[in-house]
């Protein structure tokens, strides 16, 4: 693993725009495709962020706060955000 500044700066900021990327796609499908499909979007990136916090050592760009918690906290709510959102009436 390089410790180029460049390089890890890099890396942090493709997470960030990962993050960013899921947060439009989110917005757009809920437009155009419907609440639900916008809410499972929502819950799969929170599910894939929860990966690439407990799998990188340099994605502390999504981190609040110890690798545990974080990946705890963003596997959590994207799980109750699918279960939730697919399970809900009237959407």
């Amino acid at each position: 693993m390089s410790t180029d500044p460049v390089t890890l700066a890099r890396g942090r900021t493709a997470v960030l725009w990962l993050a960013v990327a899921g947060v439009v796609v989110m917005i757009a499908a809920s437009f155009t495709l419907g609440a639900r499909t916008g809410i499972s979007i929502l819950g799969a990136e929170l599910l894939v962020l929860a990966a690439v916090r407990a799998c990188t050592s340099w994605a502390d760009r999504i981190a609040s706060r110890s690798r545990s918690f974080d990946v705890v906290l963003l596997a959590g709510i994207g799980v109750a955000i699918l279960v939730l959102g697919l399970t809900a009436d009237n959407v």
